[in-house]
This record gives C-alpha cells, sequence and structure tokens, in this order.
C-alpha cells in the first residue's frame, strides 16, 4: 500500500530531528509544497529551518526518513502548542518515481498489537 503525505484523512507521526520532539503532520488541502506539524508544546524550542522526519511511531513508517523544514512558525493559544509550517522534502507536482520501503517488521507488530488489544 502507498499513502501520500498529501491526502487529508491523512496524519503522520513526524518529530523534530534536533530534539526529538514529537508532533502530527497533516495537509490542509492547499498547497503541495507544505503541510502543518502540530501538538508540540510551546515551551519546547523550535527554530525555522528545523528538520521534521518520521518519528518511527507507526508499523508503516519507518524512524528518520526526512519529511521537511520548519518555514514558519505560530502558536496555537486554545491549546498550547506549535503549528509549524513544514516546508516539505519532496515536490508532489514533480514526482517521476516512487520507490516503497518495505515494512519487513509489519506482521509481527500486527500481531503484538492485535495480541494487546485482547
Amino acid at each position: 500500500m502507498a499513502l501520500s503525505v498529501l491526502n487529508l484523512s491523512f496524519k503522520l507521526s513526524a518529530k523534530v530531528k534536533r530534539n526529538n520532539n514529537v508532533g502530527s503532520l497533516e495537509w490542509e488541502g492547499e498547497d503541495t509544497r507544505h503541510g502543518y506539524l502540530r501538538y508540540i508544546p510551546q515551551n519546547v524550542e523550535l527554530r525555522i529551518g528545523d528538520e521534521v522526519v518520521t518519528s518511527g511511531y507507526s508499523t508503516m513508517f519507518p524512524e528518520g526518513f526526512p519529511i521537511g523544514k520548519i518555514s514558519s512558525l505560530t502558536i496555537d493559544s486554545q491549546i498550547g502548542s506549535y503549528e509549524a509550517e513544514v516546508e516539505l522534502a519532496t515536490d508532489f507536482n514533480t514526482l517521476t518515481n516512487l520507490y516503497l520501503v518495505p515494512a519487513r517488521h509489519k506482521p509481527a507488530l500486527d500481531a503484538l498489537e492485535s495480541g494487546l488489544s485482547k
């Protein structure tokens, strides 16, 4: 299965590489070059230019794959966390090749997960 970050129903667990703070990355359906990293507490130090990578907290995406770089920062005062605009590392308008990463450990992780839910 292949899933693009440019899907309005998709959220990706992502982290800031410099300090390992984890948030949720999502696309808002407008600009194909930018996504938004949310739910990182405002007491964490974030910087424009910080690299954002996959967190590894998913059975579908291994840790450390580049997502992009923070291009702007605002604070969502209602929930006390950052909303960071992320310039995506991939320009989805110019893709010509797609490489799939095999999830070699997914069957074992799924088995563990189903055992925990019983």
